[in-house]
């Protein structure tokens, strides 16, 4: 696989990944602001409301985060493009132009 090759690659995947952690991150935030809703004005629902918000908001942000860890991958070599220093305040390049590990060009 060639740079131009990879690079496209990877920008397919990066917009694949971003429209479902889209999709599963906002599930997730409507579940916490209707949760929110219910408990600040005391609403009168169901007894099972809660559990179920309560479960889809935990599915949500967890598949969230699957999407994000399986698909954001270099093409080349398969990791995630993490930053140097991740351990201190850092994490996912959001859109790199190579991979920190192969050195691949991403963008």
């Amino acid at each position: 696989m060639n740079d131009e090759e990879t690079a496209r690659e990877f920008q397919r995947r990066r917009r694949k990944t971003f429209r479902m952690a889209m999709l599963f991150g906002s599930a997730a935030l409507i579940c916490l602001i209707l949760m929110l809703l219910i408990g600040i004005f005391d609403l009168d629902v169901p007894f099972f409301v809660m559990p179920v918000l309560v479960m889809v908001l935990f599915v949500s942000w967890g598949l969230a985060i699957l999407i994000v860890t399986s698909n954001y991958r270099c093409p080349r070599c398969n990791e995630l493009p993490l930053t140097e220093n991740y351990g201190e305040l850092g994490g996912f390049e959001l859109n790199p132009h190579v991979c920190p590990r192969c050195h691949a060009r991403l963008k």
